[in-house]
């Protein structure tokens, strides 16, 4: 592991910008329940550059409002309906050389799901996922010169599926069921004590069966944007938005109508550095519940925290 010199820079502190809109606005796998953890090469346990390791803790918490039909139309729930989903993910991540790292993230899934006349609760591990980042320039670290990376990852399907579910309202689904991988590419830019970021991310499902039936949902692309800035002590206030869309799913490798899905999510968090060893970070955020910004998918609003212990 190499150990670099500890100093404070504005491109330190406004890196804590893109782990904190990485935390608040990754989008979940939309093709199973919406607790559940989808693949994104984007992850809380990205280390910033004065990091070589990172231990942590994060809590999420979401309610959902509401879903879009097959149309795009903003339906919210009925009365009686209810759904708190809660997540609590434990998260690893090491730099393996100067520009490259990779992080492990397991979820631990738990789901409160109340239609009238019934109640469930249930839980359990969710899609552990691996992610690594391989950055070609840092922002800051030639004038003019935008921070690029390749950003990679994969889903390994060790939670419960939707179809595997023994409750009757499946409240103790976990994962999607299927392997999944993600490739994409990252932009940032230093403006001062502002940072602005981009993302575009592509994840491939593989194949399942159900029931006999060959079933795989298409491959999503996720559009992530950010934008932070720095105040004192290495604070960071940030506001994001991301677009999740995939096409039409497939059975026996005929395409289905009338499934395809998209979602809109707005977020705002802030981030801040304990000394040299610990990071907090907080958000809030929502998907927009408005007609035609979703399509077959729910949609809800939510919090969540992360404390992280760092080495570098």
């Amino acid at each position: 592991m190499t150990l670099r010199p500890r100093r404070s820079t504005f491109p330190e502190a406004l890196g804590v910008a893109a782990v904190v809109a990485a935390a608040m606005a990754t989008p979940r796998a939309s093709s199973a329940q919406a607790c559940c953890a989808g693949a994104s090469a984007l992850t809380p346990g990205r280390l910033l550059a004065r990091e070589d390791a990172l231990v942590g803790a994060q809590v999420r918490s979401t309610v959902l409002r509401g879903a879009w039909d097959g149309a795009g139309t903003w339906v919210p729930s009925p009365h009686g309906d209810r759904e708190v989903d809660l997540e609590l993910d434990l998260v690893g991540a090491l730099r393996f050389a100067r520009r490259g790292q990779v992080s492990l993230t397991a979820p631990w899934v738990e789901t409160w799901r109340t239609v009238p006349g019934r109640g469930e609760h249930g839980g359990g591990l969710g899609d552990v996922q691996v992610a690594g980042r391989w950055d070609f320039t840092l922002p800051g670290e030639v004038a003019w010169v935008p921070g690029l990376a390749l950003l990679a990852g994969g889903v390994a399907p060790t939670g419960r599926a939707p179809d595997d579910a023994r409750l009757a309202l499946a409240a103790d689904a976990t994962g999607t069921g299927a392997w999944q991988g993600s490739v994409g590419v990252s932009v940032e830019q230093i403006l001062g004590k502002g940072l602005v970021s981009g993302a575009a991310t592509l994840s491939v499902p593989a194949s399942r069966e159900v029931g006999g039936t060959s079933t795989r949902t298409a491959p999503e692309w996720l559009l992530f944007g950010a934008a932070g800035y720095t105040l004192a002590w290495e604070t960071v206030v940030a506001v994001t938005a991301a677009y999740t869309t995939r096409g039409d799913a497939t059975l026996d490798g005929a395409r289905v109508p009338g499934t395809a899905q998209h979602r809109l999510r707005l977020g705002v968090g802030v981030g801040t550095s304990l000394g040299w060893t610990w990071r907090v970070q907080g958000a809030l955020f929502g998907d927009v519940p408005a007609s035609g910004l979703g399509r077959n998918d729910t949609g809800g609003v939510g919090a969540s925290a992360l404390v992280a212990r760092t080495w570098g």
